[in-house]
């Protein structure tokens, strides 16, 4: 890589950008009326099917294409979120990228609902993709461990964003919890840069 080229970085959104979990379990549990109720804390795989079987397996599905889902998802945003990704969207060498594998059926209201709380994201920085790894990218940010262990094989950089079901993954270049520290992410995307440089 040249020295002043542009770094391409990719995003995940779902539990990396903002707690979709709980947003979806607190929906789920407001409309559920058996008196079944889930937390987050109970969601220990990134496949959450393998830690939760829900007696209204209908209703679980549905609030994902919910409309009151999408718009109850601005209070789950996680902390520094926004902040971070403006910087960096304003950097004049880095070329930002926001990367899901979402299901088609769940983009009519969750797409609105990302370019309301970032509106400094333009629609040709969005990628809809299920395999990441493919992407010509010089960093991904995700929590899902099989990806960060893809990467790694790769010879990929990643940054894993700390959750239950990514604890034993061992394979991210960096490990961020979910509220980001502004300071921490900028040394690493200098650090990072440089690192790119000296490996050309």
């Amino acid at each position: 890589m040249r020295e002043y080229a542009r770094y391409r970085i990719a995003f995940d959104i779902d539990d990396v950008l903002w707690d979709l979990n709980k947003c979806w379990l607190d929906e789920y549990n407001l409309y559920n009326t058996n008196g079944e109720k889930f937390s987050k804390e109970q969601v220990k795989s990134w496949n959450i099917e393998n830690s939760l079987k829900p007696q209204n397996p209908n209703l679980f599905w549905a609030i994902l294409s919910n409309k009151g889902t999408w718009s109850a998802i601005d209070k789950y945003i996680y902390n520094n979120t926004k902040e971070l990704l403006e910087q960096l969207n304003a950097d004049p060498h880095i070329d930002l990228y926001i990367v899901t594998a979402s299901h088609p059926e769940n983009l009519a209201y969750k797409l609105p609902a990302f370019f309301r709380n970032f509106p400094f994201i333009n629609w040709k920085q969005l990628i809809i993709c299920q395999d990441k790894s493919i992407l010509n990218m010089d960093m991904w940010v995700d929590d899902k461990p099989e990806l960060m262990e893809k990467l790694h094989i790769l010879g990929k950089r990643c940054a894993m964003v700390s959750k239950p079901w990514n604890k034993n993954c061992n394979a991210a270049d960096w490990i961020f919890e979910e509220d980001f520290d502004i300071k921490e992410w900028k040394q690493m995307c200098v650090d990072s840069r440089k690192i790119e440089v000296d490996d050309e």
